[in-house]
This record gives structure tokens, C-alpha cells and sequence, in this order.
């Protein structure tokens, strides 16, 4: 059984047009689900990478994920639209951070708005390692 990894992401200096893309990226799949419900990595690529796997879970590439995202697998869901600014995002993920999600993260967002940085707080659930990571334009 894979070990989980906890991705505790905070989103720094959002404004408007940064909340309505990360809503578009965990938007439910249908109206009556809820907003705070997790989001699978197929919708989480996707959203990010220009809906490279179309077909859904068809398409999925679990070295492409590892590779380009940091996982083979990860999912989540938005916990708090704060009024100072900042989004959190709870993220489990398969043995390691994502990373290379997070990175990519921060170009889409910054090309929103140019100074929004991204803080994530990993942990591993067998205590192997713990970390935190920075993203933002010029450092991803």
C-alpha cells in the first residue's frame, strides 16, 4: 500500500480572477455536488495541462504523472477562500509532494496576477519526511 503524502498548499495574494480559476480547476462535476468535494488527478492535470488526457481515465499516464506532477496519483479539494487574500488546499498524493503540480500551478496563476505566490506544507504519513516547497513567477 502506498504511503500518503499530506500537500497542505496556501495560495498568497489572490485576487478575483485568481479564485475563479482555482473554482473552474475543482469545479464538482455536476451542479449539485458539492464544491468542497475532492477532485481526482485526471480533472487536477487537465485543468492545468491543457486537458491532455481527454478521455478521462482512459488516458491516464501514471509515469507522466510521476514525472511531470511528482505523484502517480493525488487528490483534494479546496478548505478555505479566505477575505485576506489567501486559498487552501488540502492535497493527498502517492509517496511523494507534488511538486511539478504545484509549479505548474503557479505559471497558470501568475499569468492571473503576476505577484501570487504559492506555500506547500508536506508531510509524509509514515513520518519519512516533511518539507516545504515555494512556487511563483520566476521560481517554479
Amino acid at each position: 500500500m502506498a504511503n500518503t503524502v499530506f500537500n497542505y498548499i496556501i495560495i498568497n495574494n489572490a485576487d478575483d480572477g485568481v479564485v475563479e480559476k482555482i473554482k473552474e480547476i475543482f469545479k464538482p462535476k455536476t451542479e449539485s455536488d458539492n464544491p468542497f468535494e475532492t477532485t481526482s488527478t485526471v480533472q487536477l492535470v487537465n485543468a492545468l495541462f491543457d486537458n491532455i488526457w481527454p478521455n478521462g481515465g482512459s488516458d491516464y499516464d501514471r509515469y507522466w504523472a510521476e514525472n511531470r506532477c511528482g505523484a502517480k496519483w493525488f487528490n483534494g479539494c479546496v478548505s478555505d477562500y479566505g477575505d485576506d487574500g489567501t486559498i487552501t488546499i488540502h492535497i493527498d498524493s502517492a509517496w511523494d509532494p507534488i511538486m511539478g503540480w504545484v509549479e505548474k500551478l503557479a505559471e497558470v496563476l501568475s499569468d492571473i496576477k503576476p505577484d501570487v505566490w504559492i506555500q506547500n506544507k508536506f508531510e509524509d504519513a509514515g513520518f519519512n519526511f516533511a518539507g516545504v516547497h515555494l512556487a511563483a513567477r520566476g521560481y517554479y
